[in-house]
């Protein structure tokens, strides 16, 4: 059985990369799910998340979440983003014309990144469910598609499949 829901079907995959993992967390768009999952997981295992948005009505939302561990950070511009450095899970959930650009810009240096709404059907918007650019950027790739819309995970650093056991039948 498909579910068909716009928000929130990336915290499968997500949740499963962030359990696997114990390093730093990057959030590119905050949301009304990811963010406050992304907070609370990252608080409560010590870990490091940097959330960053174009629309400072999101970091006002979540002001509060502000702290040494959790870092929300403005970019006019996703150009002006400092995120080449090591992380092991980025959520990729920002502005549809960003999205495959930052995913690859992050190729070389993420363990996994999660990315949302890769379905055919929003091809027009993302340009992420088949295109050949990225798939050639990363050498791992997994679809999570009992939900819709799709969200795929990618890495250079390790196999993916895994992800296909572990949510079988999460939806």
């Amino acid at each position: 059985m498909k579910i068909q829901s716009k928000w929130g079907t990336h915290l499968a995959p997500l949740v499963a990369c962030l359990l696997a993992t114990r390093g730093p967390v990057l959030e590119l768009g905050m949301g009304l799910f990811s963010t406050p999952v992304l907070h609370t997981l990252c608080a409560l295992h010590r870990r490091d998340l940097v959330s960053y948005d174009s629309e400072p009505a999101w970091l006002t939302m979540y002001e509060t979440y502000q702290s040494p561990r959790h870092t929300l950070r403005h970019v006019s511009s996703y150009d002006d983003a400092v995120i080449e450095q090591p992380w092991d899970v980025v959520l990729v959930d920002h502005l549809a014309d960003r999205r495959k650009i930052d995913a690859m810009r992050l190729a070389a240096w993420a363990r996994f990144v999660v990315v949302h709404d890769t379905s055919r059907r929003d091809e027009r918007h993302y340009h992420l469910a088949a295109e050949p650019s990225i798939n050639s950027a990363f050498r791992y790739r997994y679809d999570y598609a009992a939900v819709k819309p799709p969200t795929s995970v990618f890495s250079n650093i390790e196999p993916v499949a895994w992800l296909g056991s572990v949510l079988d039948g999460v939806v």
